[in-house]
């Protein structure tokens, strides 16, 4: 039993820095017009 528990630990480990990954290489690759505006909350990308 010990050992699933480990596995899970492992996974949740990994699974912050590649989503903090993604997540930077996303906002990255947005320009600034595809920010959504106040003025416009109804436009979608």
């Amino acid at each position: 039993m010990t050992g699933d528990w480990s596995f899970v630990v492992w996974i949740v480990v990994m699974a912050i820095p590649v989503g903090l990954f993604l997540a930077t290489r996303w906002s990255r690759s947005r320009g600034p017009s595809d920010a959504m505006n106040k003025d416009e909350p109804d436009k979608m990308p």
